[in-house]
């Protein structure tokens, strides 16, 4: 076994070299050999980022690829750092290939800007492609938009179909503002036995005190 040390910028590399042989006892003749490196930084802390940073860059690489669970992944990566600049864009990035998921936390960094400058258009447009793309928790998003005219134009048919897809999903507040859609005859006609189920199903999935109470008030009332 030999030993050389090596500096690599602030780091020391140390590199093993083993030397393994086979010999024939018998005629003392080698019949195989092979030699091994293994290299180690001599600072466990340094070896650990220096891996991490490794991955983060083979991901970078199969994300600028093409491949969409590289991009999703080099996001939480940079996430979990605190990194929201490279966070976002790899979210956006992820969303360009077809990640909801990226989609939905492309939306949430404009809203917040976080990583990116605030842009509630922006949000709005990458929630769309969330939503369009399956992910339930931005279509009620939407439907709470439209609803209250935040950011959009106020649109009633919009609350509709965003709320019928998000409550079709289980997402509780989908399924408490079809019920007022009901109640109200917002882009809908009034009618309070729907308004009954849709409170009800939220109610089911943990939505808030007061949907329960809407529920129990329409159900009593003999809807």
């Amino acid at each position: 076994i030999t030993q050389r040390t090596k500096t690599i910028g602030k780091n020391k590399r140390i590199d093993y070299q083993f030397l393994l042989v086979l010999t024939d006892l018998k005629s003392g003749r080698v019949v195989w050999d092979t030699d091994e490196t293994i290299s180690k930084l001599a600072d466990a802390k340094a070896e650990m980022e220096s891996g991490a940073e490794s991955t983060a860059k083979a991901l970078e690489r199969k994300c600028i690829s093409g491949s969409d669970e590289a991009c999703w992944d080099l996001m939480k990566i940079y996430y979990k750092e605190n990194n929201y600049g490279k966070a976002a864009d790899f979210a956006i990035k992820a969303c360009d290939r077809g990640v909801a998921a990226g989609c939905a936390i492309s939306a949430t960094a404009y809203i917040a800007g976080m990583g990116v400058e605030q842009d509630k258009m922006k949000a709005v447009e990458y929630s769309k492609k969330a939503c369009d793309g399956g992910h339930a928790r931005s279509c009620g998003y939407l439907a709470s938009l439209y609803l209250e005219g935040e950011d959009v134009k106020q649109d009633y048919a919009k609350v509709r179909i965003y709320a019928q897809k998000a409550c079709d999903s289980d997402v509780a507040t989908g399924c408490s503002i079809l019920a007022t859609c009901y109640v109200a005859g917002l882009g809908v006609k009034e009618n309070y036995t729907k308004a009954k189920e849709f409170y009800g199903k939220a109610c089911e999935l943990g939505d808030n005190k007061e949907t329960c109470e809407f529920y129990k008030y329409l159900r009593d009332a003999g809807f």
